[in-house]
């Protein structure tokens, strides 16, 4: 009772930042069971506690935001925009079976790790089904379920975040992936009754064939090459600036490392810590480099460019302005490049909304010292004589 408890509370915890971190309820309940040697039909006893325990800082949460008479916005940012968000990746229900299937397919043609772990679970597999077959009870093919379980809630997990295929999707599956290989192998390495040459030549050949599967879909050598550009910036051989360079830049990319770091040293230089900013786009992370308020909620610009929720007071452009008015920013930032459309580009929907374009244009001026890198951001600055609030 206790340990499940403890881990539900963990889990909990977990899906208070994603929610879609539930799904791994059934694989902690299935690991405590196998963990107290009880058959599959006994697995129910565990997951009472582990659900009860995942309440528990899912409750607190929701505390927090009833007393802020908050509730609605965070079933709205959390449950509806996430849906919505990863709803237009798929036409419906078959588009998203289709995906989950096929994704761990693609993921193993260029990474070692799925393609390891998606062998270990077809090994796993048979090795169950031969071993319930064999002596016919649930417990003998139970002992298996755990990674394959924890791989099956990590994959339904990264086809709930949407079909994109951002790479930050798949690295939730690496743990259950490794556990599944590992497993796996230690099923496959010959037993120890084969005569000693016979078991070499297996465990020479049986590794070869690993090592070439792992090495013909993934890019090796890009990590010594990654090991040292940070060795050399740890050592005083690159500057901030050429080692930021490296992350980001890409036509394709929406977050670029060092226009973000050059974007927060800007607005750190030029307001105090009393002054609000606001950045419309995908440059949050400027926000933590200059040590400055966001003077709207909507601190990236997608729920605003797409009209989330715009038909309710809060939100859309007109919420949106609504904070930017009453909070007065002393410098408003735009990017550029970051969505292509539609709806097209942050800098682009802020100047050609009419609301929002006139506001900007009426008590801001553009700042002609900064325009960031690759002239990402087009920046204003709040006139003289605008309004305080």
């Amino acid at each position: 009772m206790g340990a499940g408890l403890a881990a539900g509370a963990l889990l909990g915890v977990a899906v208070t930042f994603k929610y879609n971190a539930a799904v791994y309820a059934p694989a902690v309940a299935i690991a405590l069971a196998q963990g107290a040697r009880v058959g599959l039909r006994d697995v129910w006893r565990f997951s009472i506690p582990v659900v009860a325990g995942m309440l528990i800082p899912i409750a607190g949460m929701l505390a927090i935001f009833a007393a802020g008479s908050a509730l609605g916005d965070l079933y709205a940012a959390t449950i509806t925009y996430n849906l919505q968000y990863s709803g237009e990746t798929y036409s419906g229900a078959s588009s998203f079976a289709k995906y989950l299937i096929a994704f761990p397919v693609r993921q193993a043609r260029v990474d070692a790790l799925w393609t390891l772990g998606g062998l270990g679970c077809i090994i796993l597999v048979l090795t169950g089904i031969h071993a319930f077959l064999r002596k016919g009870t649930e417990a003998s093919a139970g002992q298996f379920l755990v990674p394959l379980i924890w791989v099956a809630a990590a994959c339904l997990s990264i086809a709930i975040n949407g079909s994109r295929g951002l790479p930050q999707y798949f690295v939730q599956a690496a743990p259950a992936l490794a556990l599944a290989a590992g497993i796996a192998a230690i099923m496959v390495w010959p037993a120890r009754r084969a005569s000693p040459g016979v078991r070499l030549l297996l465990r020479v050949a049986g590794l070869a064939l690993v090592s070439i599967a792992a090495w013909r879909v993934t890019d090796f050598p890009k990590i010594p090459r990654n090991a040292a550009h940070d060795l050399a910036y740890l050592t005083g051989r690159l500057s901030r600036e050429e080692h930021l360079a490296r992350y980001g830049g890409r036509a394709e990319d929406k977050y670029v490392a060092l226009a973000v770091a050059r974007l927060g040293d800007y607005l750190r230089a030029r307001t105090t810590a009393a002054e609000r900013i606001y950045i419309f786009g995908f440059s949050p992370g400027a926000y933590v480099k200059a040590g400055r308020v966001s003077a709207s909620r909507f601190f990236w610009s997608r729920p605003v460019l797409v009209g989330f929720n715009a038909e309710t007071p809060g939100y859309g452009a007109a919420g949106l302005l609504d904070e930017l008015r009453a909070n007065a920013p002393s410098y408003v930032v735009l990017q550029a490049h970051d969505w292509a459309p539609p709806p097209g580009d942050s800098a682009t929907f802020f100047m050609n909304e009419p609301r929002l374009g006139e506001w900007l244009r009426g008590n801001y001026r553009r700042a002609g010292d900064f325009i960031g890198e690759d002239e990402d951001y087009d920046v204003w600055v709040k006139q003289p004589d605008a309004p305080a609030r």
